[in-house]
């Protein structure tokens, strides 16, 4: 999805977004590619799990309700999705 368009969906300025989006592209966390003029970002959810699993590890504490192991749930049931 283009910055613009992640921008509009989301009601926040477009060079807020695409600055932030460069942040996570330069930690791999999404993945960008140029397609004419825009750059097109995707999740990049193998390196999102490691980072889920490494907070879950150690931040989580094995709490049951600790939020991050919620994220973790949800990626792993849309990257099934995409399988």
């Amino acid at each position: 999805m283009a910055a613009g368009a992640i921008a509009l969906d989301i009601g926040a300025p477009q060079n807020t977004v695409s600055a932030h989006l460069g942040v996570l592209a330069r930690a791999g966390l999404v993945l960008a590619t140029r397609e004419h003029r825009n750059i097109i970002y995707r999740a990049n959810l193998g390196r999102m799990q490691t980072l889920i699993d490494y907070l879950i590890a150690n931040c989580c504490e094995d709490q049951t309700n600790c939020a991050v192991a919620a994220v973790s749930a949800a990626c792993d049931a849309r990257s099934e999705q995409s399988n």
